[in-house]
């Protein structure tokens, strides 16, 4: 592998389940290494560290002193009280199955123990009588990943000051990081920095069901908790100021983008892949499958593309698809042309399909700008509700890899 691995530190309940969902649609399983919850010195997993082009893992910064190359690191952060929330009531609604399979018998008694107190006892109460384990999962969790001297994550003993010295600098030296307030921006700075087409849409994977807002605690609740993320706290407001200067620079460099962070569609084309930002709406955006790059429509039934008029006067519509979740949807697409309905055929090749149509000249000449192909599926599909060990919440219509307006035969 030539190029450096990519490290994304995965900080607990701060919509790192959702990021890793995504970076699977770009990198593929095989080159990617996701590290057990508790890894130490000496394991032997850290020899292969580079051998991956994505490691993730709930582990600390520190781990990165265990790559022969520095790698490429992100991250995501969250205001911490929210965060601390967020934990809480997520191992309210878990029990005992969910323990990583890797925990060392000490390991797996004491998240036991954890589980118990937190399904038994009120947040204050729990804050109050078990502040060692509340410490552990509420406290300043953000800081000791960030700036704890230990690969594995989560808090080690007291966190100090110096531990959030090392967190503030080695958040600079992320090549990005994403705040959960603002995942859109996010997600575009983190694209840009590695060099990706946008992502659009973003699953909520692993999210915590009812569960109580910061603006529904107590003023003693929140105090409590104010105490126990007092680090998380400065480092959540260095890491925002951060991110609103590194967001401002790339809102500079790109003012067409608006203030929603989306670019502008790229000029049409007769012929389009999705390498690049697509000009259309009604896609996830763009996924790394084998050589090649595809697109999901969704989350709603209705896509569209620009593509330029091509010059030929005998114009056939492809859309060239590789993956649906029901093949039935295939056979029940429709493809419009300027709003207007064509008939569609579809046909094998290979491993994929192609939806084809003849285009009329006059269907083409409504618009003198572009033509707007629709794609209208019957359904979307969430790959969760198909096979229950897919964690993809995304509500999926048909991927495709090319949509194009050709010479017709």
């Amino acid at each position: 592998m030539s190029h450096s691995p990519l490290l994304f530190i995965h900080i607990a309940k701060t919509g790192g389940s959702s990021l890793k969902a995504l970076l699977g649609t770009r990198i593929a399983p095989s080159a990617t290494l996701e590290l057990p919850e508790r890894i130490e010195h000496g394991s032997p997993l850290l020899d292969q560290l580079d051998d991956f082009e994505l490691v993730v893992g709930h582990v600390s910064y520190d781990i990165t002193r265990a790559f022969r190359r520095p790698p490429s690191v992100i991250t995501f952060l969250r205001e911490p009280i929210d965060r601390a929330l967020s934990a809480y009531y997520f191992l309210r609604q878990t029990d005992d199955s969910n323990i990583p399979l890797d925990f060392s018998p000490a390991q797996r008694s004491r998240r036991q123990a954890l589980g118990e107190h937190v399904r038994e006892l009120p947040l204050r109460e729990f804050l109050r009588s078990h502040r060692d384990l509340a410490a552990g999962h509420m406290g300043n969790v953000q800081t000791a990943i960030l700036g704890a001297q230990s690969v594995s994550g989560g808090t080690r003993g007291t966190v100090g000051r110096a531990d959030l010295s090392r967190a503030k600098e080695n958040l600079t030296k992320c090549v990005a990081f994403g705040v959960t307030e603002r995942v859109d921006a996010s997600m575009t700075l983190i694209c840009e920095a590695l060099g990706w087409p946008s992502f659009t849409g973003f699953p909520h994977v692993n999210p915590t069901l009812d569960r109580t807002a910061v603006s529904q605690l107590d003023p003693a609740t929140l105090d409590d908790l104010r105490e126990f993320t007092e680090l998380d706290a400065e480092l959540y407001r260095f890491a925002t100021e951060l991110f609103e200067q590194r967001w401002q620079q790339w809102s500079a460099d790109h003012p067409a983008a608006g203030a929603a962070g989306v670019e502008p569609p790229t000029d049409a084309e007769t012929s389009f892949r999705f390498d690049r930002r697509i000009p259309g709406t009604g896609w996830h955006g763009s996924e790394r499958f084998g050589d090649s790059w595809i697109s999901w429509t969704g989350p709603g039934t209705v896509s569209t593309i620009d593509l330029d008029l091509p010059s030929s006067d005998h114009v056939m519509l492809r859309v060239t698809v590789t993956h649906t979740l029901d093949p039935e949807a295939l056979h029940l697409t429709q493809l419009l042309v300027n709003d207007i309905a064509v008939a569609v055929a579809v046909r094998a090749e290979a491993t994929v399909h192609h939806l084809e149509a003849a285009v009329p000249l006059a269907v083409l000449q409504r618009r003198d700008d572009v033509a707007r192909i629709t794609i209208r599926t019957p359904f979307v599909l969430r790959p969760c509700d198909v096979d229950p060990n897919n964690a993809d919440s995304r509500r999926l219509g048909i991927a495709a890899t090319n949509v194009a307006l050709l010479p017709a035969p």
